[in-house]
Formats: structure tokens, sequence, C-alpha cells
């Protein structure tokens, strides 16, 4: 899977180099091979040890960069054995999690018939402590993972200053994930690099360089066929594509009214959302684990399909009653009606000058003008004094 993810980024960025640099982002001039290498340095990057196994997979102007020493020079940079012992002991805190609570607190245990004995309240309190675990074990192996690419000398983040160019997951953002775009923005994180530029903006461009529902259809069914041929993987991410969308939605349609009221209101918003985001998460991910849909169907009907309902509601409201174009459209004319007013304001705000006076006194002249600032009210009175052909000013 980790080769696949190299070389179709390789691809990619050869064609990128033969491109002219004005079509291409920043992203893809920072990445785009002008001359291929040779098979001593091509192979070296496919099976470069570190990222072998459970990736991060890095692109490979990273790679030459590094194993040429054009990144940091002969000498790295202080803190990778720091960064790198961080990064061991939270794999290790998360392995020990794996190991006791792993086999008590999974998917699987929801398929036994003792489960059955539980309040519903109790299955849904054991699909989310199962989702977390299920997650644990990838933040395990990532972990070390990132710890190793450090320790290589091929971790180093030029923009950040720190050794954190092989994180592939951000734990704290993805488990207080308000959207499921923030949950696949941080989950992964060098796959959906890998997606985002070797699907998501090579299918926009086929819709006029502006991605949309397509793309993102798109980039969810080639993560399912990248990870197998089981239905139960395109169960999860075709799933996955249609919550990320109606996450997009309820941002764009009701997040608004939230954010004109109070402070305690957004914060209410907030918390709901990262209730909402996780539960439905944790039931999301059913058949990713299981990989068997039978099994899947048996987990939701013990779980009474609740997050069918929790998502279709809002998707038959919004989509299919067309409440979502209404709601745009009504955000956007109060935009424009806030903006209007605050032209006025601004116009209104204008310090007004009277009508300067005029003190004439022998040779010389004084001119004394008097602004009036609307907003606090206060007077600057400036005063100009001609002598003779000589200007003063106070």
């Amino acid at each position: 899977m980790v080769l696949v993810m190299k070389l179709s980024t390789f691809a990619w960025n050869v064609y990128d180099g033969q491109q002219p640099t004005e079509s291409l982002d920043g992203y893809q001039r920072s990445t785009a091979i002008k001359e291929l290498p040779g098979l001593l340095e091509f192979f070296g990057y496919c099976f470069f040890f570190p990222s072998l196994l459970v990736g991060p997979a890095i692109p490979f102007s990273d790679y030459s960069k590094f194993t040429s020493a054009r990144d940091h020079g002969l000498v790295s940079p202080p803190g990778r054995g720091a960064h790198a012992l961080r990064k061991i002991a939270t794999g290790l805190l998360f392995a020990a999690l794996v190991g006791l609570y792993g086999g008590q607190w999974s998917y699987e245990r929801i398929l036994e018939d003792e489960f059955l004995a539980k309040s519903w309240l109790q299955r849904l309190w054991h699909l989310q402590v199962a989702g977390f675990m299920s997650r644990a074990r990838y933040y395990l192996v990532w972990s070390l993972a990132e710890a190793s690419l450090a320790m290589s000398g091929c971790g180093y983040d030029r923009i950040k200053g720190d050794w954190s160019g092989g994180r592939n997951i951000e734990i704290k953002e993805i488990e207080l994930a308000q959207n499921y775009k923030a949950v696949f923005d941080n989950w992964n994180m060098k796959t959906n690099i890998w997606l985002r530029e070797c699907v998501y903006k090579r299918v926009a461009v086929m819709e006029g360089n502006k991605p949309g529902f397509l793309s993102t259809m798109a980039t969810f069914g080639a993560s399912a066929a990248w990870h197998g041929p089981l239905p139960a993987y395109f169960v999860a991410f075709i799933s996955g594509g249609f919550l990320q969308a109606l996450g997009r939605s309820i941002r764009g349609a009701i997040r608004p009214f939230f954010l004109a009221s109070s402070r305690i209101s957004k914060m209410v918003y907030d918390g709901l959302c990262i209730i909402g985001t996780q539960t439905t998460l944790n039931y999301l991910v059913v058949p990713f684990v299981l990989l068997d849909i039978g099994s899947t169907r048996v987990v939701y009907n013990r779980l009474a399909w609740y997050g069918h309902i929790i998502a279709g509601i809002p998707m038959l409201i919004l989509w299919a009653g067309g409440l979502e174009r209404k709601l745009r459209k009504r955000h956007a004319s109060h935009i424009k009606e806030q903006d209007k007013k605050a032209q006025v304001v601004a116009k209104q705000s204008k310090p007004t000058t009277m009508e300067p006076v005029v003190v004439a006194s022998g040779n010389s002249k004084t001119v004394i003008t008097a602004t009036t600032n609307p907003i606090d009210g206060q007077k600057t009175i400036s005063m100009t004094t001609v002598i003779g052909t000589k200007l003063k000013s106070t």
C-alpha cells in the first residue's frame, strides 16, 4: 500500500515537472521532478526502510534532499533524539492500552450473544470505547514510525523548525474534531496528501478547477480501492464521503446562526458537533474494522441504526428539502446587508470640519480650523499663521 502511494506520487511529480511552472500550485512546484533519478536512487526511495511498512510515504523531493544533504547539510539540527523518545513513549502508552483493554473493548464483542443483555446506552458506550481502542492501534504504529523517520534524519520540518515532518496523525485534533473534515485532515495525513495531490486535484480539473462533490466522492472511492476490493471498504469510505459533504452543508447553513448568537451558544454548538462527530465516526468505521457486510449489519441492528438516523434526517432536511440552499441565500443576503450598514457607518464616521475662522493682525493672518470626531466626540483645533510670505502651523 505504501509502495502504491510512492509510485503514483512519483509519476505525478514527473508529470508536473514537464508542465509550465505558472500552471502549478506551490506544493506541485516544490515536489515536481525535472530530471529522472538513477535506478539506485529510485529504488532507494521506494524501499526506504523507515517509511516502508506503515508509512508515512514522503515525496521523492524530500528523500532526494535528505540523501544529498541539501536539506540541512551533513549535520542534523538538534532535537531529533528527544523527539523520537517522546514518540516512542507515546507508542508504548498506546501499546499498553491496546494490550490491556483492546480485547475487552472491541467491535467483535458486539457480535457475541452476551452483548444482547446490555441496554442500548451500554451498547452505545461500548461502541465509543471500541472505536477509540481501534484508533489506538494506529496511534501506536504511526507514533513509532514517526520516531523511526526522525532518528534516520529524514523527518525534519524546515517550516516548523522541528522533527515532526514524518507525523501521520494529530491525536488531539482527531479525538476533539468537530466535523469529518477535521478528522480526515489529521488522520493518516501523508495518505491524505497523496489522495489530494493524485486524485482530488486531478479530478477537480474535470470540474473546472473547482473541486466539488465529484472530486470528494472520487477521492473516497480511490481510498477504498487502495485499501482493497472488499465491499466493506467501499461502504465505509463512500459513507464517509457523504458525511463529510453533510458536515460541509451544516457548517455553511447552520453554523452562522450560532456565530451570531452569544458565546455560550457557540460553545454548545461546538460541543454538540464533537459529540456528533465522534459517535457517528465510531459507528461509521464498523465495516472498516469487521470487513464483513453481514457482521456489519448485525452490529447496526444491535445499535438500532442510530448513525444512519443521525445522518439521514439532516440529509433529508438540508438536501432533499432544499433548506440548505435557502439558508445559504439568507446568510449571503444578511452579509450584504451588514456590509451596506458598515459602509453607511463608515461614511457617517468621517470627521466633520467647521468653517475656518480667519483672524488678521498687522502683517500676519491666522486661520483657525476645528474638526470633530463623530465616534468619540473629541474636537481637534488647528491654527495656521501666515506672516508675510511665511507659513506656520500649530
